[in-house]
């Protein structure tokens, strides 16, 4: 059986990619424990959460979208105190009224060793950047791959055992990804179309159709983000399409 190095795994080219999960706001919402737990008994094999800082300093798991659609009528970066005691059925509906974003430290430990891959949204100022380092280094069990942009990957200061991976939206990020010798890149999964054959390793982003599986298979993307794992496992199990 013919393997690649990836980086990110060992992964045999005739097997799937890793399946990370992303939650669902039709169910748990996305960047909740329920949502992690959820997806793993999926069938996802991994799973993706967002974090960003707020304005008090703390690290959270959510986007910067979910926080202004919390704290519409104030700043556009709001505090941890005011995001934490609103419930999130504002954002995500009815369903996740009993959720409220969490500190990235109690999310952690309530996670456990389950695989991670961690997006950053937005910069970090250097007090949290330094917390959340201390972090990575703590969590050194279960895998832990960290995305962003690529103009900032060079100054990530991120122990050995953690992966760093761009986050490519045009062509500029893919040279600052080139140049900053990144461990992989992440983009939709017809943006990586344009990279195939290219000797970094692909995530695909957003494989949640057909269509979008078949571009990642074709170009060998070592991992694929979905919020649709059981399906996902399904549909590359099925002979036809592993055939092609």
């Amino acid at each position: 059986m013919s393997v690649h190095r990836c980086g990110l795994l060992w992964a045999p080219i005739d097997m799937r990619p890793q399946i990370v999960g992303c939650g669902s706001s039709g169910r748990a919402p996305p960047n909740t424990v329920t949502a992690c737990f959820e997806a793993i008994d999926g069938g996802a094999d991994s799973v993706a959460i967002d974090i960003c800082e707020t304005a008090d300093g703390v690290l959270v798991v959510a986007n910067r979208r979910t926080l202004r659609l919390l704290q519409p009528t104030g700043p556009s970066v709001p505090t941890f105190e005011a995001v934490s005691r609103t419930p999130l059925d504002g954002v995500f509906g009815p369903h996740a009224s009993r959720h409220r974003v969490a500190a990235l430290d109690a999310f952690l430990a309530e996670i456990g060793g389950l695989s991670l891959h961690v997006r950053i949204d937005g910069p970090l100022r250097p007090a949290a950047w330094r917390a959340f380092e201390a972090m990575l280094f703590a969590r050194d069990s279960g895998g832990t791959t960290v995305l962003g942009a690529p103009v900032r990957i060079v100054d990530w200061r991120v122990p050995s055992h953690v992966r760093r991976v761009a986050l490519i939206e045009s062509a500029d990020d893919m040279y600052d990804a080139v140049a900053g010798h990144v461990d992989g890149v992440a983009a939709s999964a017809r943006s990586l179309t344009a990279l195939k054959g290219i000797q970094i390793p692909l995530i695909a982003l957003d494989c949640d159709t057909r269509s979008a599986l078949v571009l990642a298979r074709t170009v060998r993307a070592v991992a694929v983000f979905t919020e649709r794992p059981a399906w996902l496992r399904s549909v590359w199990d099925q002979r036809s399409f592993a055939r092609g």
